[in-house]
């Protein structure tokens, strides 16, 4: 299959490949089996605050790490089509300078991807807490890359829409994006956001914005390139 002409622009960083299968922290302990702890209070409060609701933290498999080196993180488990770990997010509870701290594993994989529809519009966005916020069929992308196996799956599942959702901030990025799946046969559609990210807009407004979205031009691009 010819590829795009922008399939060059997204070439992902070379990572390190550790050897052995990627496991969850051992001290990972599932949010939605309440202890008795100060540190499960602040992780709860800190999920109820971005608009989490019991069914949410249940759907993804939301814990969270009193001890160890994910001690007072928010684990986020990521499946594959088969149902096994193929990546995890862990997210501070507390304000601190670093709020995320990626496990020893490649960010090329599909997010998520176990509870993705291809029969249906996809959206890409950039974290997870953005995609729990649209709800169907988000998939985060951790940045704003569109790593290689994502693009072999849109290519050959041809979901009937995908939905570019990025922060205000990477409106260049996320207008290349939309670009590259016109190029390769899908339909595709910018959203354009008005200032706030998904999870901050929650899901009756990102839905909104969703719906709104139209199909970008060339001059859109330019435009975005000499803002």
């Amino acid at each position: 299959m010819i590829l795009g002409n922008l399939e060059d622009v997204y070439v992902p960083p070379k990572e390190r490949v550790d050897e052995g299968p990627l496991m969850l922290p051992p001290e990972y302990h599932p949010i939605w089996w309440p202890v008795d702890s100060f540190e499960y209070r602040n992780a709860l409060h800190f999920l109820k605050k971005r608009g989490l609701t019991r069914e949410d933290i249940i759907k993804f498999q939301i814990g969270y790490c009193e001890q160890g080196p994910y001690k007072g993180r928010v684990i986020l488990p990521s499946y594959d089509s088969d149902s096994n770990l193929n990546y995890f997010v862990s997210r501070s509870y507390y304000v601190i300078e670093f709020k995320y701290k990626n496990p020893p594993a490649s960010k090329n994989n599909i997010i998520f991807e176990n509870m993705v529809d291809w029969s249906s519009p996809v959206v890409l966005v950039e974290g997870p807490f953005d995609a729990i916020a649209v709800r169907r069929n988000g998939i985060p992308l951790l940045g704003k890359v569109l790593y290689g196996k994502l693009k072999q799956k849109l290519i050959r599942e041809k979901p009937p829409m995908v939905y570019v959702m990025m922060d205000a901030d990477a409106e260049a990025d996320a207008l290349l994006m939309e670009r590259w799946c016109i190029n390769n046969g899908l339909m595709a559609k910018f959203v354009r956001m008005d200032g706030k990210d998904a999870s901050d807009m929650g899901f009756d407004h990102s839905w909104k914005q969703i719906l709104h979205a139209k199909e970008s031009s060339f001059a859109d691009l330019v435009r975005s390139k000499m803002e």
